[in-house]
């Protein structure tokens, strides 16, 4: 027997005996409509070849007759960020005018750092060679270094080279001045700064479940990218994601990330920031 149904065409009878099509069901929107542009494209499931970034060994830092500092063609405005080595400053490209933000590493500092990790590898690796043929951690660094003042930053560097993604910040040039004590990375600029500033002396205000929905989008669609490309950040959190002027989501800091070989999955120490690490990495 048949049995009337609502009728999802005909709005003047509750019920009636005509047919349905695929027109009267309604359908989910579809998953690219909430995709943010241009994430809804496929990524690359290959390794990327090394992006070309400008190297710059021979910048100079000076000031101008106002008082503000030019790094080579770059005025360097008030700072936006600050990170472990240094900090991160707005800064506008004298020639097209394009505004960037300068990320400055301390050489000072990244030295200690290499040096501590040349320390660490040898005390895990094979046994001491006699005195008089040991080299101390600063000699091993000063020969990595010599020549290229870019081997302090040549992990985050080599990173940023493969990485080009809606939701991963651009890195456009590096910089050495050879005369005073800073390497620089111009990246591009993120205008509404972190996602959110969780910091104790701040109070957050929560973001509704859209703009949540959003965020974590842009967010999963960058670490599957990284993935993909056999790099893992090993620290994401707040501070590391940033929102562009149109309100996507970026992914920066790779100062703690690897790059796995084909062969090799394995991390060998914990890095990150402990507030935001997964719990078995802290036993």
């Amino acid at each position: 027997m048949y049995s009337p149904r609502p009728c999802r065409t005909c709005r003047t009878r509750p019920y009636c005996h005509q047919t349905a099509t695929a027109a009267d069901i309604p359908q989910r929107p579809p998953l690219a409509r909430h995709m943010t542009t241009p994430g809804c494209s496929s990524h690359p499931r290959t390794r990327l070849s090394p992006r070309v970034v400008k190297e710059t060994l021979n910048a100079t830092l000076t000031e101008t007759l106002a008082g503000a500092r030019m790094l080579n063609h770059y005025l360097i405005k008030e700072p936006i960020g600050r990170g472990s080595f240094g900090a991160v400053y707005l800064a506008v490209d004298s020639f097209s005018n394009c505004e960037y933000a300068i990320k400055e590493f301390s050489k000072a500092r990244l030295r200690r750092r290499s040096q501590s990790v040349i320390l660490r590898r040898a005390r895990s690796t094979a046994p001491r060679p006699p005195l008089p043929h040991r080299r101390s951690a600063s000699d091993i660094h000063h020969d990595e270094e010599r020549g290229n003042p870019l081997h302090l930053i040549r992990g985050e560097l080599a990173v940023m080279k493969k990485l080009a993604h809606a939701n991963v910040v651009d890195l456009i040039e590096v910089l050495d001045d050879p005369n005073n004590d800073s390497l620089y990375m111009v990246l591009g600029l993120c205008k509404k700064g972190v996602i959110m500033d969780i910091s104790l002396a701040s109070k957050a205000t929560p973001y509704t479940d859209s703009q949540c929905r959003k965020w974590f989008r842009d967010l999963i669609l960058g670490i599957e990218y990284l993935h993909a490309q056999e790099i893992v950040h090993r620290d994401i959190k707040p501070d590391n994601l940033l929102l562009t002027k149109d309100g996507t989501l970026k992914i920066v800091d790779f100062g703690v990330s690897e790059m796995f070989s084909k062969n090799d999955d394995t991390l060998r120490d914990t890095a990150g920031s402990p507030a935001f690490l997964a719990p078995e990495c802290l036993v």
